[in-house]
């Protein structure tokens, strides 16, 4: 085995994967990296980790980890432990009491939850050996999170974004819907809920 970390989170631009990030594992001490494709939520919620990115209420991976402390159990190590065609498969190894269960899961949600509770991953030599990138010596130091900026840079972007709209729309409510459309809106909704014809219906 060889101990990786998360070097990055990158969104994939090839037209034909566009729908998918690339999740780069470090073997920093060989110099080499594995790449694992995922898809546009995992590799969201693993960019919203490594970013720590507060959120309001707990997501999956946060609320997995509360159930784990809650039950004192440990995420001992993850592990990408084999490439079956072209699907990777991973092993959570999780210490309960005196026992350890090596619980099957996708690599994507493995890396993330290791992640959340910053425990160690780890790549089976010959997967590493097999679909590793080996780094040309003339390339020092470590990856520069250039995904992971992009990424961050969108999401403030987009907050930015958001707030206009929501104090837009705030406005809107406030200034410019009286009451009798609120109640015709109210009854649209009721309609559809449960009689088509009612909102016809001024009675």
């Amino acid at each position: 085995m060889f101990e990786v970390k998360v070097a990055d989170v990158i969104a994939n631009t090839d037209q034909e994967n566009s729908q998918s990030y690339i999740i780069p594992l470090w073997d920093e001490i060989n110099h080499r990296v594995l790449p694992i494709w995922v898809g546009i939520e995992s590799g969201e919620t693993i960019a919203q980790i490594l970013d720590e990115t507060l959120l309001s209420r707990p997501m999956t991976f946060q609320f997995a980890a509360n159930l784990l402390k809650a039950t004192t159990a440990e995420v001992e190590s993850v592990r990408i432990a084999e490439l079956r065609a072209t699907t990777y498969y991973a092993i959570v190894s999780l210490h309960c009491g005196q026992n350890v269960q090596a619980i099957d899961a996708r690599p994507s949600d493995a890396i993330a939850l290791a992640l959340q509770v910053n425990s160690p991953i780890y790549v089976a030599q010959e997967v590493m050996e097999q679909q590793g990138i080996l780094i040309p010596p003339d390339i020092e130091g470590s990856p520069l999170e250039r995904g992971l900026k992009r990424y961050r840079n969108q999401q403030e972007q987009h907050r930015r974004e958001v707030g206009q709209e929501e104090q837009m729309r705030q406005a809107r409510i406030l200034g410019d819907t009286t009451a009798a459309e609120r109640v015709k809106s109210n009854r649209k909704l009721l309609s559809f809920l449960f009689d088509e014809n009612w909102a016809d219906n001024e009675s």
